[in-house]
């Protein structure tokens, strides 16, 4: 829309004064108008009306989340030492290695916790064996029905040599309970035994881990 300005010259004392005339494009023609004595009038600018002011918003920072207090780290293990029912299982592991010419094995008391809390969560839960997830260590384990012995229990395992062949290292049954038993390069075990009702549920655990695929334990 285009606006257009128009300024008007008034007759004064009965001289015709020249009449000045801005227009944009497209305007009407400038009209003239006579008066006597009259103040030559102000143009003013026509009134616009106001545009009512935008409220700003207000920006306001992102709060931060309350984060809830983090919960203490559950104790360690306590140790275990290889007494009482699991006196034993140390020397029956290593009578196994022997038999293949591997080193010894050392009981480690941290380790033995460390497979104690697991073997007591076992039988909490009805005696079922499942591996703990989410280790590096290797683990065997036993249930009976009945209390047993250590040497059982690890007898148990290294019978499984029958089914193993050294030669082309593969088993014809299972044999994974017996490779861990004789892995060279572990060296330390730790074992803990829960009971659930009159079954017992066996827990060994080893550092390093045995049974790597494509490898012999020795």
């Amino acid at each position: 829309m285009s606006h257009s300005t128009s300024l008007v010259v008034l007759v004064a004392a009965g001289l015709a004064l020249p009449l000045a005339a801005h227009a944009s494009a497209g305007s009407a023609p400038v009209a003239t108008a006579s008066a006597v004595g009259a103040a030559k009038p102000t143009l003013r600018a026509p009134k616009t009306k106001k545009q009512p002011r935008a409220k700003r918003k207000l920006l306001r920072r992102p709060t931060k989340p309350v984060q809830p207090p983090p919960e203490d780290p559950p104790p360690p293990p306590a140790e275990v030492a290889e007494t009482g029912a699991l006196a034993g299982l140390t020397a029956a592991h290593n009578a196994a290695r022997t038999d293949v010419g591997v080193g010894p094995l050392v009981w480690s008391p941290q380790l033995a916790g460390y497979a104690q809390q697991w073997a007591q969560h076992l039988a909490d839960n009805g005696c079922g064996l499942q591996h703990r997830q989410g280790d590096s260590y290797g683990e065997n384990m036993f249930w009976t029905t009945t209390p047993r012995s250590a040497s059982y229990v690890v007898s148990q395992w290294v019978d499984e040599k029958a089914d193993y062949d050294h030669e082309t290292h593969s088993c014809s049954g299972v044999c994974g309970h017996y490779t861990q038993v004789v892995w060279s390069s572990t060296t330390t075990l730790g074992c803990g035994m829960a009971t659930c009702g009159q079954g017992q549920v066996w827990v060994c655990n080893y550092d390093p881990q045995g049974n790597y695929l494509g490898q012999a334990p020795y």
